[in-house]
C-alpha cells in the first residue's frame, strides 16, 4: 500500500492549519496532527507543546483527549485592541521569526493590507535585527498592538544606546552631531554587515517614527510632515516606536524607487534640515558634520520646511564649497522661503 506522503511539518503550517481547519472552536487533537501531517505522535506531541509554550496555541484537556485551539492575542480593557508582549535573548535571535509569531497571534495577514503588511515586516524585522546586530543588549522587550486599524511595534533594548554607539564609531564630538548622521542614510557602524538603509527607509515609510535614546527623543511624523528632536528623562538603550495604518497607501516600492537609480542603487538622499536649526544655528560648522558621509550619494535633496532662515557660512559650506569637492553629485532644495532660497543662490553665485 503506498504511503501518505509527509506535508511541510513546524510550528508556522500547523498553527496555519488549525487556523483553517472546521474544528478551530472545538479545537483539534493530536490524533488529528498525526494523520493530517503523516508524522509520529511523539513529533506531534513535541511541536504541539512548543506552539503552546510560545502562546501559538492554548491546550484545554489532559493526555491523549487535550484539544488545542488558536491561543488570542492578550486583549486590553479598550474594546478592539489586541496586544503583544514579549521579552527575549538577543542572542542568536532570528528577527523573522519574532515577527512571524506576532503575524499569527495578532492574525495580520488577514488585518492588514498587503502593502501594510509588507510595510510592518520590513520595519520590524531591520528594527529587530539593528537592536540584534548593534545594541550589545542582553535582551530586548517588544510589544505589538493593533487597535482601531493601525498597527504599532516597540522594541527596546538595553545596550550601548544608539546615538552613543554612532557618536563613538564615527568620532563625533556630541550625540545631537550623531542624530544630525543618522538620518542621511548609508551611515551604519557595521558596514561588513549592514547598509545603513534600515533605519532611513523605515522612518520615512511609516506613519510615525520615533527613537529614543540617553536624553533624546528623535520623533519622525510623516503626516504631519514634521520632524522633531526632544529632551526627555535619561533612558539606558534605545527605545524604537513605529506606526502605520492597517489599510495604508503608502508602498515600500514607491518608496525604493524614490531613492534608487535605475539599477536600483541607493543612490540619493532626503535630509531635513529643520532638525539642525532645533540641535544649535546653522552654522558652517554644521554644514562641515552634515557634508560627511554624503559623498556617497548621487543626489541629495535638502528640505527647507520649517527653516525660516539660514547662515551665510552654512550655505557657502554645503552649495559651494561641498558642491566644488563634488560637481557630479546634485544638490536640490525644497521648500526653501524667500529668504532661505536668496542665501542658497548667493552661495552658488559666487565666483571663485
Amino acid at each position: 500500500m503506498r504511503q501518505k506522503s509527509k506535508s511541510i511539518f513546524n510550528i508556522k503550517t500547523l498553527v496555519e492549519w488549525v487556523k483553517q481547519t472546521r474544528s478551530k472552536k472545538t479545537g483539534i487533537t493530536s490524533s488529528a496532527v498525526v494523520e493530517h501531517f503523516n508524522v509520529s505522535r511523539s513529533t506531534a506531541a513535541r511541536v504541539l507543546k512548543k506552539a503552546v509554550d510560545e502562546g501559538l496555541l492554548s491546550r484545554a484537556g489532559s493526555t491523549k483527549l487535550a484539544t488545542y485551539t488558536i491561543a488570542g492575542p492578550r486583549k486590553s480593557t479598550k474594546s478592539g485592541t489586541q496586544e503583544v508582549h514579549l521579552v527575549r535573548k538577543l542572542n542568536r535571535l532570528s528577527e523573522d521569526e519574532v515577527f512571524e509569531k506576532i503575524s499569527l497571534m495578532l492574525n495580520l495577514k488577514s488585518e492588514l493590507s498587503d502593502n501594510a503588511f509588507r510595510i510592518a515586516q520590513y520595519a520590524f524585522t531591520e528594527m529587530l535585527n539593528n537592536a540584534i546586530d548593534h545594541s550589545k543588549s542582553p535582551t530586548a522587550k517588544i510589544n505589538a498592538v493593533l487597535k482601531k486599524g493601525i498597527f504599532s511595534f516597540q522594541i527596546r533594548d538595553y545596550g550601548i544606546g544608539i546615538f552613543r554607539k554612532i557618536r563613538e564609531t564615527f568620532e563625533l564630538e556630541s550625540s545631537e552631531a550623531a542624530i544630525e548622521h543618522l538620518l542621511k542614510g548609508k551611515q551604519t557602524t557595521a558596514p561588513e554587515a549592514h547598509s545603513g538603509q534600515g533605519i532611513f527607509f523605515t522612518s520615512k515609510i511609516a506613519d510615525a517614527f520615533a527613537i529614543k535614546s540617553e536624553t533624546f527623543r528623535l520623533k519622525i511624523d510623516n503626516e504631519a510632515d514634521d520632524q522633531r528632536l526632544g529632551i526627555i528623562r535619561k533612558l539606558a538603550g534605545t527605545q524604537v516606536s513605529f506606526r502605520i495604518k492597517a489599510q495604508t497607501r503608502r508602498s515600500l516600492e514607491r518608496l525604493f524607487r524614490e531613492y534608487a537609480n535605475d539599477d536600483f542603487e541607493f543612490d540619493r538622499s532626503k535630509y531635513p534640515i529643520r532638525i539642525l536649526t532645533q540641535t544649535g544655528a546653522v552654522s558652517r560648522s554644521q554644514a562641515k558634520r552634515l557634508t560627511f558621509g554624503l559623498e556617497k550619494f548621487d543626489r541629495i535633496i535638502f528640505d527647507f520646511s520649517g527653516v525660516q532662515e539660514l547662515g551665510q557660512g552654512f550655505a557657502d559650506e554645503l552649495f559651494r564649497i561641498f558642491q566644488k569637492r563634488h560637481p557630479r553629485i546634485v544638490l536640490e532644495v525644497r521648500d526653501a522661503n524667500a529668504a532661505v532660497d536668496l542665501m542658497i543662490r548667493r552661495a552658488r553665485n559666487v565666483k571663485d
